[in-house]
């Protein structure tokens, strides 16, 4: 998705994963091969613009604590920032308590928001689908999908 950052003020380009072990080792090197081939796009483009904090991964629940090594190998070896839970919905929002607003929606009530397993989002794809009203009523920005 596209995002103007609430914290930074900058565009965000960032790639949303569902959770803090959601990547496998594969999917590291296609993230950050898609991102360099976003720089050089606008390298060629003569985009001056765009930062290196601009493309980032956002992380729809958990702590950074529980991230996995394939989010800090991304980090750390290609510089990609992650967002994770309270940070990205902030971001994403403007609304620091977003988060755990969403944690406590109707929609998903049944869920706790950093115990969540694979099985239990599945589950509840249809309430995340439901909760784009209560997004779009927080959000002070343009989301568009890349």
């Amino acid at each position: 998705v596209e995002f103007l950052d609430a914290i930074c003020g900058r565009k965000k380009y960032c790639q949303v994963k569902s959770g803090p072990n959601t990547i496998n080792v594969g999917d590291i090197e296609e993230i950050a091969g898609k991102f360099r081939k976003i720089k050089n796009l606008a390298k060629t483009n003569s985009v001056k613009d765009l930062q290196v904090n601009d493309l980032c991964v956002g992380v729809l629940y958990g702590t950074p604590e529980q991230l996995s090594s394939r989010y800090h190998a991304l980090e750390e070896e290609h510089h990609i920032p992650v967002f994770i839970g309270k940070e990205f919905w902030h971001r994403l929002t403007g609304e620091k308590n977003f988060y755990f607003e969403l944690a406590n929606s109707p929609s998903i009530k049944q869920v706790q928001i950093n115990k969540i397993s694979p099985k239990s989002l599945h589950g509840t794809c249809s309430s995340f689908a439901n909760l784009h009203c209560k997004i779009a009523t927080y959000t002070t920005t343009k989301l568009k999908v890349i």
